[in-house]
């Protein structure tokens, strides 16, 4: 179920990410005991972008961070995004 849970939220994180650049986020950090996390007031709203989103990615324990590329599913379109950073919490997959 869990896997379920952060796989929605890798979904969600690349339907919010493209056209105009954007900075890197602080991560939230998920464990496996948590059913849901409220994440409208932990990410990056972006407004009038575009039909797409580029965000840097969050940097590992090496200090490299990378970039992020996302379209709308309906190009020509001007949605809003919402970009956020999960990062797990314990040494084990989830």
């Amino acid at each position: 179920m869990m896997a379920a849970f952060v796989r929605s939220f890798i979904v969600v994180a690349l339907a919010f990410v493209l056209s105009a650049p954007a900075f890197a986020l602080k991560p939230i950090s998920v464990t496996p005991d948590q059913e849901r996390i409220e994440i409208t007031s932990l990410g990056d709203v972006y407004e009038s972008r575009g039909d797409s989103l580029q965000i840097e990615t969050a940097s590992a324990l090496d200090i490299v961070a990378g970039r992020m590329s996302v379209r709308a599913t309906t190009a020509g379109t001007n949605p809003n995004w919402i970009a956020f950073a999960l990062q797990n919490a314990t040494d084990k997959p989830i």
